[in-house]
């Protein structure tokens, strides 16, 4: 028997319009996946920011340009040849919780993006 009252509609209208624009991780070929564990394909560099929810990758580089946001990456860990993980992602863009030495880091997508990483079993260019 399906709820009635308002809450109930609110939740199944949110639970649509979630499956409608989630875009599936990428890694395979379902469309509604919600992200696949694991890690990236061997030899591909991607930016932090693309990762799926469950994957991992070892840090490359992080973006020259604004040396305070250089040191704040250092601050959280986020430095070349460490390994993250991503443990949730917000909607529409929102931030990302990673998991770097055994904390727990949050960074804006745009600051993500700045982050280039790798597979975890290859050496990319070190």
């Amino acid at each position: 028997m399906k709820c009635r009252c308002r809450r109930g509609r609110w939740l199944r209208w949110l639970d649509s319009l979630v499956r409608r624009f989630s875009r599936g991780c990428g890694a395979c070929c379902s469309p509604g996946c919600r992200g696949c564990s694991g890690s990236l394909p061997p030899g591909r560099e991607v930016a932090l920011a693309e990762l799926a929810v469950g994957q991992s990758g070892r840090v490359v580089s992080v973006a020259s340009g604004d040396q305070d946001l250089i040191n704040r990456f250092a601050d959280y860990g986020l430095v070349r040849g460490i390994v993250v993980t991503v443990h949730e992602q917000a909607l529409f863009g929102g931030p990302m919780l990673l998991s770097v030495q055994g904390s727990m880091v949050v960074l804006r997508r745009s600051e993500a993006a700045l982050i280039r990483v790798c597979s975890v079993s290859s050496t990319c260019h070190e």
